[in-house]
C-alpha cells in the first residue's frame, strides 16, 4: 500500500517542475533575441501561478458550490461581451481578448475554470437524478454548448 504522502510529493514535484520547464523553454527561446526580459516575465508569472495554486489548494472547495452560477454567469458574459467591437481587442488577427492596460487576457481562460467548477457543482447536487435518469445531463451539456458555442463564435 503507498503511504499518504505519495501523492503530496508527486503533486509537489510537478508543481516545482512544470513551471521550470515552462521558464526554461522561454529563456532558450528568447534569451538571444530579447535578453532576460521575457525570462523576468516568466518568472513573475510563474511565481503568481503557483503562489495561487497554493491559495486554492487551501481554500475550501465546497464554498465554490454556493457561487458557481456566478462564476458561470460571468464567463458566459465575458465570452460575449469580447465579440463586441470596441470592448474585445484584436491580437494577431483574433478579436479574444480583454485589454486591462496592465494586462491583457482571454475569457475562454477564465470560462474553462467556471465550466469545471460549474460543471462539478451541478453534478454533485443533483448526482441522484443523474444516476436515475441520463435526462438529468441535458442542462450539463447546454452549459458546454452554450459556452462552447460563444467560444467558437470568436473570430
Amino acid at each position: 500500500m503507498l503511504s499518504s504522502r505519495v501523492p503530496i510529493v508527486i503533486f509537489g514535484s510537478s508543481v516545482a517542475v512544470l513551471p521550470a520547464v515552462g521558464v526554461l523553454f522561454v529563456c532558450s527561446a528568447t534569451i538571444y533575441k530579447f535578453g532576460s526580459y521575457y525570462l523576468k516575465l516568466q518568472l513573475l508569472w510563474a511565481g503568481l501561478g503557483v503562489g495561487l495554486m497554493f491559495i486554492a489548494a487551501l481554500s475550501d472547495y465546497r464554498k465554490l458550490q454556493r457561487v458557481w452560477i456566478y462564476l458561470y454567469g460571468m464567463a458566459i458574459l465575458l465570452l460575449g461581451l469580447v465579440l463586441v467591437p470596441g470592448i474585445g481587442v484584436e491580437v494577431n488577427g483574433a478579436r479574444r481578448w480583454f485589454d486591462l492596460k496592465v494586462l491583457r487576457f482571454q475569457p475562454s481562460e477564465f470560462a474553462k475554470v467556471a465550466l469545471i467548477v460549474a460543471l462539478a457543482a451541478y453534478c454533485a447536487a443533483n448526482r441522484f437524478r443523474i444516476r436515475q435518469s441520463h435526462v438529468a445531463l441535458v442542462i450539463p451539456a447546454m452549459m458546454i454548448g452554450l459556452m462552447g458555442g460563444l467560444v467558437f463564435l470568436e473570430p
